[in-house]
């Protein structure tokens, strides 16, 4: 991926203010003026553009126009876009000899927000993932609808959380943690 990002540089910027269908036309206005595309749906108002530069700036720009705000990030490549198709294929062949085995319980997919228990399909799943958006918002609205009331966050920060709470209607209780070292994770153990 840092190969295909230093030969087909980009930028990404977060839209806040829009919901999913605004970014889409705007992504469609765009289109055909260059790699323009969703790289995360994080909240209903919340979407990572990702892309060559001047279509991620010209998006920018009508997201401005449309009462949105535009957020430049601070990244080193144009992720989850044709921009890293070059890598697609080279990443699936790289998993061809790593056993994978169906999953014991459900597992969601960035790229397509569903479930998936093919270890083959997992393998062409998490491919394409290198070009295509990550699905967190409906992901997380899936996991609510199944009925999921206690979420975790491994890692130093809860960005996710979050997002997260971004998501949780005001009328459901769910329980969301974040676990970052053996104090957090013993708190986390207790609870459950």
């Amino acid at each position: 991926m840092h190969r295909e990002a230093t030969a087909n540089p980009g930028d990404m910027v977060a839209l806040i203010g829009l919901d999913i269908s605004a970014v889409n036309e705007i992504i469609d206005e765009i289109s055909g003026n260059g790699v323009l595309a969703v790289a995360n749906h994080n909240t209903a108002e919340q979407t990572v553009i990702t892309g060559e530069k001047e279509p991620v700036l010209r998006a920018a720009e009508l997201a401005k126009q449309r009462t949105g705000r535009a957020v430049a990030l601070k990244v080193s490549g144009a992720w989850h876009c044709d921009l890293m198709k070059g890598a697609v294929d080279e990443f699936r062949q790289f998993m061809e000899d790593i056993p994978f085995s169906e999953p014991n319980s459900s597992m969601l997919f960035n790229a397509t927000a569903k479930k998936e228990s093919s270890p083959e399909e997992m393998k062409n799943i998490m491919a394409r993932q290198l070009i295509s958006p990550v699905r967190w918002y409906d992901i997380m609205i899936a996991m609510l609808e199944d009925g999921i009331d206690t979420f975790v966050e491994v890692g130093p920060k809860n960005v996710l959380a979050g997002l997260l709470k971004k998501t949780v209607p005001a009328d459901k209780e769910v329980k969301i943690y974040n676990v970052q070292d053996t104090q957090s994770l013993n708190k986390f153990l207790e609870d459950c």
